[in-house]
């Protein structure tokens, strides 16, 4: 076994894995929000969600940012595909594709805080 963890998530009816999960929980937030700003969203999804891993690859530990700040060599670290970019009224978020089983812990719990359900399956 590589040790790599193949955990599904199942939220507003697709299975995903960490990362995805993370965006579609992000980018329902924003729609449930719609006039929801960047530092609004950066509050709802502090920094702290996924900066306290002890196991990130990029420097830049954050939920979510503004696509115009995610430097050239951090961009494949972060969704930036059009249509995972998360338009807000005031400018344009990106959410960070850096998650693992530690950090993402962090981010159920704030689902379950938010009333979103979460399915976690184990034996994938």
């Amino acid at each position: 076994m590589s040790g790599r963890d193949y955990t599904q998530y199942m939220f507003a009816g697709a299975t995903t894995g960490k990362g995805r999960l993370v965006l579609a929980l992000v980018k329902r937030y924003a729609s449930d929000h719609p006039t929801i700003t960047f530092d609004g969203l950066r509050a709802a999804f502090p920094d702290s969600l996924q900066a306290d891993s002890p196991s990130q690859f990029d420097r830049m530990r954050c939920v979510v940012c503004r696509v115009a700040d995610v430097p050239e060599e951090s961009r494949r670290r972060f969704f930036m595909a059009e249509e995972e970019c998360i338009q807000l009224p005031n400018e344009t978020a990106v959410v960070s594709r850096e998650w693992n089983l530690h950090n993402v812990q962090n981010v159920l719990a704030l689902a379950e805080q938010l009333g979103y359900r979460v399915t976690i399956y184990t034996d994938v």
